[in-house]
């Protein structure tokens, strides 16, 4: 079958309720910051990490908990313009 999601029961509740996979606070969000340049960090389109605008490091969240060492982190160029921006911008 499909992959299944853990579910817990809350009190007054008589249905179990499915927990999908948490996203990162954001509250936590708002008080991050990369440790190389303190910038401020967002969530990469997948959602698998937090990425520096300034250095292009990208610090892995693993188990819905985000990796802020320096170590840890991977380097991504900036994202290219569009195709549909003007060379000159």
């Amino acid at each position: 079958m499909g992959e299944s999601w853990p579910s817990r029961i809350d009190p007054g509740e008589s249905q179990p309720i499915v927990l999908a996979p948490m996203a990162i606070n954001p509250e936590l969000l708002e008080i991050l910051a990369c440790p190389v340049c303190k910038t401020e960090v967002i969530l990469t389109a997948v959602g698998n990490g937090l990425k520096c605008g300034a250095c292009f490091r990208v610090y892995p969240i693993r188990d819905d908990i985000p990796v802020m060492l320096i170590d840890e982190a991977s380097i991504e160029p900036p994202e290219s313009p569009s195709a549909t921006e003007p060379a000159g911008g």
